[in-house]
């Protein structure tokens, strides 16, 4: 409070229940804003496709891509590719909400089974059926 303003809570001014209402109701007002900018926190950390922010995300089948309903997340970058476990590997679909860096997937072709990769950059989305995504590697680079 500013030492030159000086409020006596003795004052009828502020006892009186109009004010008083008024008050809250400024004050409720004002929570419910900042509550709605905010969201839930599930809102909050999930970005497109329920993904959270800075993370990639497999999606193991067509339904949890089309629910929004990420099988498996990764974050960070990793010195290696990474096998993946087995609510990731053969997923659907990918999305990257990486940020400022890409990921590198390892897949096998469907039709020759032959090994190749695959770059994803940060905000893409991609379906990687019939192909097999089996490696990730999350690089510091920022493009593909």
């Amino acid at each position: 409070m500013l030492p030159h303003l000086r409020v006596d809570p003795n004052k009828a001014c502020l006892r009186t229940p109009v004010v008083r209402w008024g008050i809250l109701a400024f004050t409720g007002a004002v929570l419910a804003a900042v509550a709605l900018a905010l969201g839930t926190p599930s809102q909050a950390a999930a970005g497109s496709h329920g993904c959270p922010d800075l993370s990639l995300c497999l999606y193991k089948t067509e339904a949890d891509w089309t629910a929004d309903h990420p099988s498996a997340t990764y974050q960070g970058v990793t010195r290696d590719p990474q096998d993946l476990g087995p609510e990731a590997y053969g997923s659907y679909a990918v999305y990257s909400a990486l940020g400022d860096v890409r990921a590198i997937l390892t897949l096998l072709g469907a039709q020759n089974g032959q090994a190749h990769g695959i770059c994803v950059s940060p905000g893409e989305q991609r379906v990687l059926y019939p192909d097999t995504v089996t490696t990730i590697h999350i690089d510091e680079k920022s493009g593909c």
